[in-house]
């Protein structure tokens, strides 16, 4: 059981995708785009939530529902 035992044990797995922070190119307001995946929920259901983070204080908003740019999950 390595790695395969934080899977196994946790309750909740979430990872934070921030699609376009490292493209050449991208907008300050398209670097800021975020989206947190919850992958594993052990007692609910597996989802993503957009966020926009504020890199000036350090904090993530919540997302107006078309304030992202066209990405999908695939482009994962």
């Amino acid at each position: 059981r390595e790695s395969g035992a934080i899977e196994q044990d946790a309750d909740v797995v979430m990872f934070i995708y921030r699609p376009h922070f490292l493209k050449a190119g991208a907008t300050p307001e398209e670097r800021e785009e975020t989206e947190l995946k919850i992958a594993k929920q052990r007692n609910g259901p597996v989802d993503s939530v957009k966020f926009v983070f504020r890199s000036r204080f350090t904090r993530f908003e919540e997302a107006a529902p078309d304030a992202f740019s066209q990405f999908t999950p695939d482009d994962i």
